[in-house]
């Protein structure tokens, strides 16, 4: 093997003839590379064939296959690589000498697509889509959004999907210490929890299809993180809270469907405890109020079917009994449109009165809807009012004498010719 040639000995002629010298910060190799210019990059491997050892005077940063990695320079990776081979002679494959996992990372975090395929592609590499370097494994340092500039996020997210298709865990985490105090021992002890998932680093810049599948593959919307600022540590921090930061209203309408579906499915709300139920609507309040506090304007955005903010609360928490009507009223209040429809024709009153089993409807959530505008009249494209939905379960006593009281009819009908009587003989308790 050649001896290492010492940077004031490194000289290359450019195409137009002018003279080419190396510098102490090795500068010169380190601009070849970043631009992708493989004929100057020849020149200098022949006249410093250890270059691609690993061990740099001046640490990893300034690592020939580290610069192409973290600038796409694709080229130029190539006959890195090769030239690795013909020099170091590794027998069966390599991890670049412990480098393959940092080369690797750096290229997903700064979104190199084609870099990332080459590097778990390549017949000298051993191969590893998981892995870890400074706890950071490939799909955690592409959904990183810390370095995202202008369409930065679209190369991620083309990345992102890449790596899933190869099988890349979206459940990956960041995992810190942190110490607490056992609340019956009162020691003070040391637990392993995430700072950081893929999902909440891909709450800055995903798309909605995307971050619906992360989900999917098996990434936890509900996990809590540690979060270590300049100025606090704060723990418990949900993802939710994080996307509401972004005001990434897609991303955190997939959150709230995923909180809803868990309360429907495991959490019976007749069996919420009094303690859960008013910390959930203490973190939906708070979550509503940070977004409106960045974007008042959306509070009565419809989304392609029609439905605004208000029509998802409706829907979402409208059996979940009088402790979640402060979210309606904090809705209403922030300008939320009771009067306004979606593509069925059905308000959000039609909404709050759909049977969706669960605890009664609070007949205060029908009161503040009306307040604010809302008809208790107003008939869906199925032909149905209000008293309709409301009266096919048999709970909502409360709700049907409200709605009575305020001048609903009784003798209108359908499109199945059923007026609300129809309906209450069919209902359920």
């Amino acid at each position: 093997m050649r001896e290492e040639v010492g940077y004031k000995n490194i000289t290359i002629i450019d195409s137009d003839g002018t003279t080419l010298y190396e510098k102490l910060f090795y500068s010169l190799r380190t601009a070849i590379i970043e631009r992708n210019d493989t004929v100057a990059l020849e020149k200098y491997l022949q006249k410093a064939p250890s270059a691609v050892k690993r061990g740099h005077a001046l640490g990893a940063y300034y690592d020939p296959f580290i610069v192409a990695a973290r600038h796409g320079s694709l080229d130029a990776l190539k006959i890195l690589l090769d030239h690795y081979s013909n020099f170091m002679r590794p027998t069966g494959r390599t991890d670049l000498d412990g480098r393959y996992p940092r080369v690797l990372n750096t290229a997903a975090q700064f979104g190199q697509l084609e870099t990332v395929e080459l590097l778990l592609d390549h017949q000298l590499l051993k191969v590893d889509i998981h892995a870890d370097y400074n706890r950071f494994t490939p799909i955690l340092s592409a959904a990183d959004g810390s370095d995202v500039k202008d369409n930065f996020g679209k190369k991620k997210e083309a990345l992102i999907k890449s790596l899933l298709h190869r099988g890349a865990h979206t459940p990956d985490a960041k995992y810190v210490w942190d110490y607490y105090l056992d609340p019956i021992t009162r020691e003070s002890k040391k637990r392993s929890i995430p700072s950081m998932t893929v999902l909440s680093l891909a709450a800055e810049l995903a798309g909605a299809d995307l971050f619906k599948r992360l989900i999917e593959n098996g990434a936890d919307p509900h996990v809590k993180l540690r979060e270590d600022t300049e100025f606090r540590v704060r723990v418990d921090i949900t993802i939710i809270s994080m996307t509401s930061r972004f005001a990434h209203i897609d991303a955190l309408k997939i959150l709230l469907d995923c909180a809803s579906n868990i309360v429907l499915l495991e959490q019976d709300p007749r069996k919420v405890s009094e303690t859960v139920m008013k910390e959930n609507v203490r973190r939906i309040i708070t979550t509503i109020g940070l977004l409106w506090d960045c974007h008042p304007e959306l509070i009565n955005s419809q989304d392609v079917y029609g439905n605004t903010p208000l029509h998802y609360a409706a829907n979402h928490y409208g059996n979940y009994g009088l402790k979640y009507t402060p979210i309606f009223k904090l809705l209403c209040d922030r300008g939320a449109n009771p009067r306004l429809r979606n593509k069925k024709r059905k308000t959000a009153l039609h909404e709050l009165c759909c049977p969706a089993g669960g605890l009664p409807i609070d007949a205060a959530a029908i009161g503040i809807l009306r307040d604010h505008g809302a008809n208790i009249t107003d008939i869906d494209d199925d032909g149905n009012t209000p008293l309709h939905l409301a009266v096919k379960s048999l709970e909502n006593l409360d709700a049907i004498a409200f709605l009575l009281d305020h001048s609903a009819d009784v003798g209108v009908k359908n499109l199945k010719q059923n007026i609300p009587l129809h309906e209450a003989a069919n209902g359920i308790f």
